[in-house]
């Protein structure tokens, strides 16, 4: 007797280990690792050529010998590469989505002769296109993908906007310098036959001998200055007349700003209500710009007796 109760003794001993064992396994869960988002099908490093149609424009773009991206139509064209890169790493998400079940041919979506493609060409000669076709009933396009035509899937709406984006929006922006009283020796405003110029001493304002450092309209054109920055380029190399347009020619306003070391000069435009900005020109730059903030308003209102 005492026999088989040492023997089930023994047999509850070990069912209890193998129970605490395996809560302890159930426990230790290792957790998740963040999601990386969708891989993009060719890497940025791999492509040679990318060509991007909306349906209404289309964008061509391949690898100059230094290895940066060149926008085809104008070599010459001050491209910021990162934007091709993010069309590059668009195939990744044109391929995230699960496709659809027992898909229609490629026809029935508007795949076929559709104009709304991405092609990426890769370093060894291989290509890959993704088409976009009709709008999906319940938002969205339809893709397919030449690598597997009869793959369709349905990527999100803002797919087509970035397969959109100008040239323009691309530009890469010129940086201004440092505008502070701490670099700036002098500032002229012109307007018309109009001219003012306000120099800098020890941190103040002065105009002729006079510290005007406590006028509002000095104070906020020296707030101005250190915000200033070009938001977008509107045209690059414009043709003729293209300036009168924008308010150039002739400007509303100039500012002339002496540094240390350089002179920047600014032309104000008018103000384009759509983009809540102004158009300028920089320098001997012809580009025209697009510039938010208040110094474009402060110089084309600048009056000395503000």
């Amino acid at each position: 007797m005492r026999k088989y109760l040492r023997l089930i003794g023994m047999l509850l001993l070990m069912a209890a280990l193998l129970c605490a064992c395996g809560k302890k396994k159930e426990e230790e869960v290792t957790p998740e690792e963040p999601d990386p988002g969708p891989a993009p099908t060719v890497v940025s490093e791999e492509a040679y050529s990318v060509l991007c149609s909306d349906g209404s424009h289309t964008l061509r773009f391949r690898r100059a010998e230094d290895g940066n991206w060149q926008w085809v139509d104008d070599v010459s064209f001050p491209l910021d590469g990162q934007y091709v890169d993010q069309l590059v790493e668009l195939t990744g998400e044109l391929e995230a989505p699960a496709p659809l079940l027992q898909p229609e041919p490629a026809e029935f979506y508007g795949l076929t002769g559709t104009k709304r493609y991405l092609a990426v060409q890769r370093r060894d000669g291989s290509e890959v296109v993704y088409r976009l076709g009709d709008a999906a009933e319940g938002g969205g396009y339809y893709c397919s993908s030449s690598e597997d035509e009869k793959t369709i899937r349905v990527v999100p709406e803002d797919v087509l906007t970035r397969m959109g984006r100008s040239i323009y929006d691309m530009a890469l922006l010129p940086e201004l310098p440092a505008l502070t009283v701490k670099e700036i020796r002098s500032v002229t405003i012109t307007r018309g036959d109009e001219s003012d110029q306000l120099t800098v001493a020890r941190d103040k304002w002065l105009r002729g001998k006079a510290d005007v450092s406590a006028q509002d309209a000095v104070s906020q054109l020296s707030a101005a200055l250190e915000t200033a920055a070009l938001t977008r380029c509107v045209d690059y190399a414009p043709a003729s007349g293209a300036a009168a347009v924008c308010g150039l020619e002739p400007p509303a306003a100039t500012v002339e700003i002496e540094l240390a070391k350089t002179t920047l000069t600014l032309r104000i435009g008018s103000f384009n209500s759509s983009e809540n900005a102004w158009y300028v020109t920089m320098n001997d730059d012809t580009t025209i710009y697009l510039m938010d903030g208040q110094l474009p308003a402060l110089a084309a209102a600048w009056s000395a007796e503000s």
